[in-house]
């Protein structure tokens, strides 16, 4: 049954999740998803938080290691803004406001569930990694996506 992974899936599957942000990109103004913002960010730290420490809880109630269970509390972070965005195209939701806090708030979601990975790989190797590795990549992922969201707010205010 199953396919044995190989270079030629995964070329296949990142050309298909690159057309399925390009389509929805095409649908979805980034001025809109702009207006959203503040709900956005609240909603998207609500969704990284109480994810990271439902897994790590449970986790830890079942007697996991610790690391193991900090892992498994930033591996509930992740989210998918490409099956989001398809969800709500192919129900022909785009257009509300609700969808645009939610495409908001998962592209937010999708940085700061970066920043926690990075953390949670720093401190899962931290005898591989140099000390201040972690907080390099969270500061260059925050720093970056801090410089197109004003870009962004910038180019809406025009």
């Amino acid at each position: 049954g199953w396919l044995a992974p190989s270079e030629f899936l995964r070329t296949l599957s990142d050309l298909g999740v690159m057309f399925l942000l390009f389509r929805v990109g095409l649908e979805v103004k980034a001025s809109e998803l702009m207006k959203v913002g503040g709900t956005a960010l609240l909603v998207a730290v609500a969704g990284v938080i109480v994810p990271f420490f439902a897994g790590w809880g449970i986790c830890a109630l079942w007697g996991e290691p610790r690391l193991e269970s900090i892992f498994t509390g930033a591996a509930m972070v992740a989210t998918s803004v490409g099956i989001t965005a398809q969800v709500l195209a192919s129900r022909g939701l785009l257009d509300m406001r609700a969808s645009r806090i939610i495409l908001a708030a998962a592209v937010v979601d999708d940085v700061l569930g970066l920043i926690v990975l990075a953390l949670v790989s720093y401190a899962m190797f931290e005898d591989v990694l140099p000390p201040l590795h972690a907080t390099w990549v969270a500061s260059a992922l925050l720093a970056s996506w801090m410089v197109a969201w004003a870009y962004e707010s910038a180019r809406y205010q025009r």
